[in-house]
């Protein structure tokens, strides 16, 4: 048995129905024309775009915790814990939201793509982020 503490997030975020449904789309008109022109690559991929897009679409893409936040934004990647106490600038541009972070001795830059969100979570990303810049601050 393992003493594990675990913490639920204050926030998770998926990404937006409407762009899993176009998705969807995407991957059965590929279907049908692989099917039409008799071309098995065409369908095969226009499958895998289909099961992509619903492993994608089951996953958190963010958590936001009191201390940290979470990323993962493909299915297939792996998940990137940030610490807030690491990030030394946010800046948020047109649709991306750009945080700096200090790893070791270096400066990584971590971007967070918004058009994937629907626009309530949009602004509770950008309100959580400017959040980790305010306080940076202080």
């Amino acid at each position: 048995m393992t003493n594990e503490i675990t913490e639920s997030p204050i926030k998770v975020v998926q990404f937006s129905r409407k762009n899993f449904i176009a998705q969807v789309v995407i991957g059965g008109l590929m279907i049908a024309a692989g099917i039409a022109l008799n071309v098995f690559v065409a369908a095969l991929g226009g499958l895998s775009f289909i099961l992509m897009s619903v492993a994608n679409n089951s996953i958190d893409h963010l958590r936001f915790y009191q201390d940290r936040m979470e990323i993962k934004l493909l299915a297939l990647r792996s998940r990137d814990t940030i610490f807030n106490k690491d990030i030394s600038d946010v800046q948020v541009e047109s649709n991306v939201v750009i945080l700096t972070v200090k790893e070791g001795e270096k400066q990584k830059t971590k971007k967070i793509p918004l058009g994937y969100f629907s626009e309530e979570d949009k602004k509770e990303i950008v309100a959580y982020c400017e959040g980790i810049k305010n306080d940076s601050i202080n």
